[in-house]
């Protein structure tokens, strides 16, 4: 029951920073969190001890609060996407890609797009994020797949810029990544990829440009505005 306990606070309090009702810079308390949540302190606080292990909150010396997003931040987590997810694709092709895990893959891309074509961009980010989990999942390779979940966090915390900055494209260009998985060539999958992972960076910096004269408060309150509003549709 103890450790359900902290599950469930992990999960709400996660849920909470991904949908920025604790935006970036905030301070994230065991003694408020329980009030909110409605549970005991000491779960909370184990909760918190696991998201700081996740990187979805820093210590700091009067506590823990919600890492910061800045041009430096997102910088550092596309490089770390670049290097990683391109050379576990190179290295997944050269294993061999069944014909099986690539259907999954198109999959994603096809609900991914019939999203986009509903207007749903908070439903188009699960999937895309899953064409990511799926496509560094092929190497079959536990320690690189553990590498890159280690950064599904921070990439869950920027995707949800895509909602001040959609790029509709996207499922073109997966698509164009899984014609090259199937036609053998590595160069083009892996070109492709790198050139995607390129264009998330811009739209996230775009996002900041576009709410700039908001300040990233302007941002957060933007996205935690698109969550609330998709839960009454």
């Amino acid at each position: 029951m103890k450790e359900n306990q902290v599950e469930k606070a992990y999960q709400l309090i996660s849920d909470m920073i991904f949908k920025y009702q604790l935006p970036p810079g905030s301070f994230v308390s065991d003694y408020t969190l329980s009030k909110i949540l409605g549970m005991s302190r000491t779960p909370v606080r184990q909760a918190i001890m696991l998201l700081l292990n996740d990187g979805l909150v820093l210590a700091t010396g009067k506590g823990f609060k919600v890492p910061e997003i800045t041009l430096e931040s997102i910088d550092a987590l596309y490089d770390a996407r670049q290097c990683l997810e391109c050379s576990i694709l190179r290295f997944s092709l050269q294993k061999g890609i069944e014909p099986a895990s690539l259907a999954l893959l198109r999959k994603e891309v096809a609900l991914e797009q019939q999203c986009n074509q509903n207007g749903n961009i908070i439903e188009t980010l699960s999937h895309d994020l899953e064409f990511h989990r799926i496509l560094n999942s092929l190497c079959r390779n536990q320690n690189l797949e553990n590498a890159f979940n280690k950064l599904v966090p921070q990439m869950m915390m920027l995707n949800v810029f895509s909602l001040a900055s959609p790029n509709l494209d996207t499922p073109r260009v997966y698509s164009e990544i899984c014609d090259a998985i199937e036609n053998g060539d590595t160069d083009a999958a892996c070109s492709k990829l790198a050139a995607s992972i390129e264009s998330g960076r811009v739209q996230k910096k775009n996002a900041i440009k576009k709410f700039g004269s908001y300040g990233m408060e302007g941002i957060y309150n933007f996205i935690a505005h698109s969550f609330l509003a998709s839960l009454k549709k």
